[in-house]
């Protein structure tokens, strides 16, 4: 099915960023971020995988979409900081929202080294 990475990214997506925002009653972009990490995450796994093998190399059709995820991993990285001034318990969302980050790179570096 094609869109089943779509579908599970965005589901992932909605039900993380809710779940932050209702459990820990933080800042709703803060809750947003952290949802798009681990909506990013479940999508990278739906969408490749294991017996895919991914290339930069031409960045045709599919690896197109990995680039651009690896991107805005990198990018939800750097926005934590302009986001959140890091009150209460925004600290555990931080370390949901980082270990979403460390798993997403480490994905990526896995389907791009499976075809190395």
């Amino acid at each position: 099915m094609r869109y089943r990475p779509w579908i599970g990214g965005i589901t992932v997506a909605l039900v993380i960023g809710t779940a932050v925002k209702i459990a820990f009653d933080v800042d709703l972009r803060l809750a947003g971020l952290c949802g798009l990490v681990w909506g990013i995450t479940a999508w990278t796994a739906v969408g490749y995988p294991t017996e895919f093998s991914v290339s930069f190399r031409g960045l045709d059709g599919r690896d197109r979409w990995l680039a651009g995820m690896s991107l805005l991993l990198i990018a939800c990285a750097f926005a934590t900081i302009e986001v959140v001034s890091v009150p209460g318990r925004a600290e555990l969302v931080l370390y949901a929202e980082t270990l979403g980050l460390s798993i997403g790179l480490a994905t990526l570096g896995a389907l791009i080294e499976t075809h190395n």
